[in-house]
């Protein structure tokens, strides 16, 4: 039984499509419930030609669903042996999800990329001598004093998150922030940054 994401009952409206067209149902143990294919030939997710666009469809479905109702996404290929099994699982599970599903009542996600302004550098003239050294010295301190107040900048913006109650997860150049979802504008201008935001998106780095 194929499986997309975890909601708590009763279960929305969802009436979307699944993977290649399939139907999308929910599958309630107790007091959560999960949003299911069950009838998805699993062949599909390990062929290169259906694998890419199963996953463009997943997404798909956790974001129109996310748009109905707090889910817990679920990993792309996340089977269940049978009804049974996903059955125990939820039980088992219950109070740990149910539990997350409320810490992420109204919350959403974005997703932040930095990437520093470069200054463009200073043409060097025709010095020689301990007057070219003078000059690259001075080169070399511009870009010093650039990474500082880049690291300055990036600190005070984490800081200024924290203090708006997003949370947030460093992965490389990327930040992902856990965002109330009635907030208005919760980023600082940065002069010394270029930033791209992308959101709002379910909570993909905070199931």
């Amino acid at each position: 039984m194929y499986a997309f994401a975890l909601l708590a009952a009763p279960p929305p409206a969802y009436v979307g499509p699944g993977l290649a067209g399939g139907r999308v149902m929910f599958w309630t143990a107790g007091r959560v419930l999960a949003a299911v294919q069950p009838d998805l030939d699993l062949t599909m997710l390990a062929e290169e030609t259906t694998a890419l666009e199963a996953v463009v469809d997943h997404d798909r479905v956790i974001q129109e669903l996310f748009a109905l109702a707090p889910v817990l996404p679920l990993r792309f290929a996340t089977v269940f042996s049978s009804a049974d099994a996903l059955s125990e699982h939820l039980l088992a599970h219950q109070d740990l999800y149910l539990a997350r599903l409320d810490q992420l009542q109204d919350r959403v996600e974005f997703t932040l990329r930095l990437t520093p302004v470069v200054l463009a550098p200073t043409v060097a003239n025709a010095a020689e001598g301990r007057a070219y050294f003078q000059q690259r010295k001075q080169q070399y301190q511009q870009v010093q004093d650039r990474q500082q107040q880049q690291r300055a900048e990036q600190e005070h913006l984490f800081t200024h998150l924290q203090t708006l109650g997003v949370h947030y997860v460093l992965e490389g150049e990327r930040v992902h922030l856990l965002v109330p979802r009635a907030l208005g504008v919760f980023l600082i201008p940065l002069t010394h940054w270029e930033v791209t935001l992308t959101g709002p998106l379910p909570p993909y780095h905070f199931v």
